[in-house]
């Protein structure tokens, strides 16, 4: 099993300067809720959203599953309608997600919540678009939510 710690704890500090950048004051990173700590807490009109990083290195479909429920169990924490679930993709399978909604971003609604799921490819492809072949790994919004 790869350990994605190091590497999630590099994209973190990355998009907390990102969301900074952009205009979020306090970008908070891992701030104590009765859940655990949050990878980023993003205040947005005085109003907490937490996000929850994963990292999806081709395989590791219960690592996913498990930022979902962090991601559900932290907008709970901070009374948040919303989470996000923003995933860096650094496998060369295009990650796809089965979802009863069509909206973009993918989005499921759980329990009175929203989560957002964000992808981010930073696979470097080396093969050009024309001779590059497309593997999908899937996952479903069942087995998110099971």
């Amino acid at each position: 099993m790869c350990d994605t710690r190091i590497g999630e704890y590099n994209l973190d500090k990355k998009l907390r300067e990102f969301l900074f950048i952009s205009g979020i004051d306090y970008p908070y990173s891992t701030p104590l809720s009765p859940e655990g700590r949050a990878d980023i807490l993003a205040v947005i009109n005085e109003k907490p959203i937490p996000l929850e990083l994963k990292i999806f290195t081709g395989a590791n479909r219960g690592h996913i599953k498990a930022g979902f429920t962090q991601s559900l169990l932290y907008s709970n924490n901070y009374n948040s309608p919303m989470g996000y679930l923003i995933i860096f993709n650094v496998s060369n399978k295009e990650l796809k997600f089965s979802t009863s909604s069509s909206e973009l971003p993918q989005r499921i609604i759980f329990s009175g919540k929203t989560i957002f799921i964000i992808i981010i490819n930073i696979y470097p492809h080396e093969e050009s678009a024309s001779t590059r072949t497309i593997e999908v790994f899937e996952i479903t919004e069942d087995y998110l939510v099971s």
